[in-house]
């Protein structure tokens, strides 16, 4: 397989080079990344006392009025560093395990990684490199299933969580590992069900055999005024890989919930 190459260069003392080479660019939710550190000394002895992986994407927030958006690490990875004598050549392999929380590569989620060297008297050495990053199957099946009931698929797009997303995950994942930010998925709705609701949104917890929805519904309801008000009615759901291949089974479930 080639490798998919990144350089980062050591630009203070010593001019130690890191040379950060991945097995593939292209992941699934849940992979393990392989790779390998490729060091090269430089004039001095130097020691390397840690090499860090950044997994970042980016996130958007409103602000005045205005979508802003920002750098956000996912996950870091420490690696154990080496003493480098001079004009030393050494490999130091690596692998992580991407989580389950890692956005899918969109052009308003990117998804990359940052490799950082903590070097002694010296200015960090980083870069970094975009990778592509696919949901598992269950995340696939059930956006299928949406689609076939008529939504388009709108926006996706890395936001701050809140209160109803931390409940959500507390049910699948530990409190340490409850991301801070998540993947929201946005649809417009078919013509059938304008009037009644103005969106659907989503947000997915995907393993490889089972997945977990927060399913936002932008309702509008006719109160005692005469007037439309929206208001926002939240569903969560599961499902087994079993269920999700079959596709008239998730199809109901979301056309009862969107009926109601």
């Amino acid at each position: 397989m080639s490798f998919f190459k990144k350089s980062l260069e050591r630009v203070g003392i010593g001019g130690v080079k890191i040379d950060a080479q991945l097995q593939n660019n292209q992941y699934t939710k849940g992979d393990t990344v392989h790779g390998e550190f490729h060091i090269k000394g430089a004039g001095t002895d130097t020691d390397i006392n840690q090499l860090v992986i950044d997994l970042c994407t980016v996130a958007w927030y409103e602000h005045e009025d205005k979508m802003h958006q920002k750098k956000v690490v996912v996950d870091s990875y420490s690696f154990e560093g080496s003493h480098v004598k001079s004009g030393e050549r050494l490999t130091i392999p690596f692998a992580f395990e991407l989580p389950y929380t890692v956005p899918h590569s969109t052009s308003r989620s990117p998804v990359w990684i940052t490799t950082r060297a903590d070097i002694e008297l010296a200015i960090d050495p980083r870069d970094e490199d975009y990778l592509v990053i696919k949901e598992p199957e269950t995340s696939r099946l059930f956006l299928n299933a949406v689609r076939n009931l008529g939504f388009r698929l709108r926006e996706v797009e890395v936001e701050a969580g809140n209160y109803l997303t931390e409940r959500f995950y507390q049910k699948v994942l530990p409190m340490d590992q409850i991301p801070k930010y998540v993947q929201e998925f946005e649809w417009a709705v078919p013509s059938e069900f304008r009037g009644h609701i103005d969106e659907i949104e989503a947000v997915l917890y995907a393993t490889e055999y089972s997945l977990h929805v927060l399913l936002t519904k932008d309702q509008r309801l006719r109160g005692l005024d005469k007037f439309f008000k929206s208001e926002d009615a939240y569903y969560e759901l599961e499902f087994t890989l079993d269920e999700l291949n079959q596709p008239d089974v998730v199809e109901r479930e979301l056309w009862s919930i969107l009926q109601k």
